[in-house]
């Protein structure tokens, strides 16, 4: 039996009036949502962010990982959430659970580089 390995991995999260974007950035890909909806449970103080996305791996790594879409469902709890949790689903019949804590609230890091040197708990 194996043990997953966490890959490190950077959610950006952008709303406006009228629209809403997710990106997950990780050293090999770039996951773009397609369409997001927010989802406020009534009476149980959580929130859900799902999305459906496109990840789009780098050239290097296509052979091993081919582009794909999938589904996320990401819950969170307050008006400033500090960390949130999260489940993808793949159409490469794949899945995973994801913990993400907060780094900063700034949209501006467009590469997964960007993000990781912006990450001071990465150190």
């Amino acid at each position: 039996m194996t043990e997953d390995v966490p890959i490190r991995a950077y959610l950006t999260i952008e709303q406006s009036y009228w629209t809403l974007h997710a990106t997950l950035r990780t050293a090999e890909s770039t996951s773009r949502s397609t369409n997001a909806t927010i989802e406020k449970r009534d009476g149980s103080g959580v929130t859900e962010l799902r999305f459906l996305y496109e990840n789009i791996p780098q050239v290097a790594h296509q052979h091993r990982s081919p582009v794909h879409t999938g589904a996320c469902r990401i819950s969170l709890a307050g008006r400033t959430p500090r960390s949130i949790t999260g489940r993808y689903y793949t159409d490469r019949f794949t899945a995973g659970d994801m913990e993400l804590d907060l780094i900063s609230r700034s949209t501006e890091h467009s590469t997964f580089t960007e993000a990781a040197a912006s990450d001071t708990a990465n150190d």
